[in-house]
């Protein structure tokens, strides 16, 4: 459904519209009415519609000003104009403001389903590109943000088409970090509800200031808009106290170049807060400093920025990165150098070779190399071979070609691959992956060569065949164990897919064994 805004000074035009036109069969919900162009305007602001379909003749502000303002805004909103047979010169002037369209007063309902039928394509036609270049854009500032290089004019150009907004100059930002999630693992339910109720409150706290929600890491959103991202303190529910989610704002605005180093900025400031004080759910960067007494004591916390190694392995500086290491192991004794060492490379598998398909057949398995490092007794030589590691990585990825498109599919495969078990929908995989249904089909059909359901049930009767090799174990608990609660649609799509039911296929492998009860 889009959003529809009606606008008339007169009483009978407006709830003729409102009332006796059937919008929903037509794909549109009205979301608000206004009597004149002044109140239409703050309307706008507040809802945000789609499509605004306004009287050109009103008093304290008419069409034409009013959608002379919305446009100034930087809205994209939809106008289609109401016009009386005297008023061509109204007519004229609007549309030298880009409206899609007028109806003649007075009204004839007949010819609303056409135009709001032309209204709709045309929205959902921008809607797709809009969601394409999100999408694009998203990924670029993700990478850029986790040390990527970019330069000035291209992110101001994402930052753009992230937020809509094609004429913003400088931006809001916030972090959002779900923390203390290791401490569910004893109750992976709970913990699951308590990351969905946390994303639930940090997307809605992020529309309330028309910002998005960039995913940058596991459990860690950038939050960014072009107005201020203000909300005030609040608790939490009781069952999430000490599972906190962190909100930390930046209260002025920033110039997009700033935003990679606002982020590793306000991630570090929230991180020593709460290894400092308590767990409040919003923070401000102000704030923090204020406490900390002065800007250099803040400008020295302990911690490390890991995405300044990204930036120095992208950008192939060596000695960066040789010093970063040595600064990373710094103190360290030898049993804690190794808990640096899985800290480390647990982040850079996830988060920068896992999704390459290129940069994991180039570089070892993880389990491999940690058998290796965890042999190594001196700390100067463990900086030695995680150095040359990283040099190794460093020439990988020279070598490769950053594809966006290709890294969502990779994405969605690792994502596939380690939560086959569990209820997968395409509407699952959008809440993951903050992309739209339809862009998210396409582009995995375009790189991977098949749908997304393909791709699972193929991932899903992989790990089914594997299963069938134990006897002991019913085909019905096998087809719970690849995310099928219906034993017999299980069957169904393994004999499409091996020419065999899953007993005929397990006796063949294994001989006569147990049967389904």
């Amino acid at each position: 459904m889009y959003r529809l805004v009606l606008v008339d000074d007169e009483y009978l035009e407006l709830e003729m519209l409102q009332n006796h036109v059937d919008w929903a069969a037509l794909g549109f919900a009205v979301v608000g009415t206004a009597k004149n162009g002044q109140a239409a305007l703050a309307l706008c602001e507040a809802l945000a519609p789609d499509v605004v379909i306004t009287d050109i003749k009103m008093p304290i502000m008419d069409g034409v000003e009013f959608a002379k303002r919305l446009y100034a805004k930087g809205g994209k909103t939809k106008i289609v104009f109401l016009s009386g047979y005297n008023q061509f010169d109204y007519l004229r002037a609007a549309f030298q403001v880009e409206a899609i369209d007028y109806l003649l007063k007075p009204l004839d309902l007949e010819e609303l389903p056409p135009l709001m039928e032309t209204v709709r394509q045309r929205c959902g036609k921008e809607a797709e590109n809009a969601d394409t270049a999100r999408a694009a854009a998203t990924e670029f500032l993700r990478r850029a943000i986790l040390g990527g290089p970019a330069e000035a004019e291209a992110l101001l150009a994402q930052c753009r088409a992230f937020t809509g907004d094609a004429a913003a100059d400088t931006f809001y930002v916030a972090v959002a970090v779900i923390g203390e999630y290791a401490l569910w693992d004893g109750d992976p339910e709970e913990g699951q509800g308590i990351i969905a109720r946390s994303r639930a409150e940090i997307a809605a706290l992020a529309a309330q200031y028309h910002a998005g929600v960039l995913p940058v890491q596991e459990h860690t959103d950038l939050l960014l808009g072009t107005a201020p991202i203000t909300p005030a303190p609040r608790d939490w529910c009781e069952a999430d106290r000490g599972l906190w989610a962190n909100i930390i704002c930046r209260q002025s605005a920033v110039c997009a170049a700033e935003i990679p180093a606002v982020y590793a900025r306000l991630n570090s400031l929230r991180h020593w807060w709460v290894t400092h004080y308590d767990t409040r759910p919003v923070l401000y960067e102000d704030e923090i400093l204020n406490i900390c007494h002065a800007e250099e004591s803040a400008a020295a916390l302990p911690t490390l920025d890991i995405h300044m190694l990204l930036q120095y392995l992208q950008t192939g500086d060596l000695d960066a990165t040789d010093h970063w290491v040595l600064q990373y192991y710094a103190g360290a004794s030898a049993a804690g150098s190794h808990a640096n060492t899985v800290n480390l490379f647990d982040f850079l598998y996830e988060n920068l070779i896992l999704p390459n398909r290129a940069l994991r057949d180039a570089m070892e398995e993880k389990a491999g190399l940690y058998a290796r490092l965890f042999k190594i007794e001196s700390l100067a030589v463990l900086e030695n071979a995680v150095c040359r590691y990283l040099h190794k990585l460093a020439a990988a990825l020279a070598q490769t070609q950053g594809d966006p498109s290709q890294m969502i599919v990779e994405n969605i495969r690792a994502y596939i691959r380690k939560n086959y078990d569990q209820q997968l929908t395409i509407e699952k995989l959008v809440e993951k992956f903050y992309f739209s249904p339809n862009y998210l089909r396409s582009v995995f059909k375009k790189y991977e060569g098949r749908t997304v359901l393909e791709f699972i049930t193929e991932v899903r009767l992989q790990k089914a065949e594997a299963l069938l090799r134990d006897p002991q174990q019913r085909v019905s608990q096998i087809s719970a164990q690849v995310g099928y609660s219906n034993p017999s649609y299980f069957c169904l799509l393994f004999a499409k897919r091996y020419g065999l039911t899953p007993n005929q296929y397990r006796t063949r492998l294994v001989g006569p064994g147990r049967t389904e009860e």
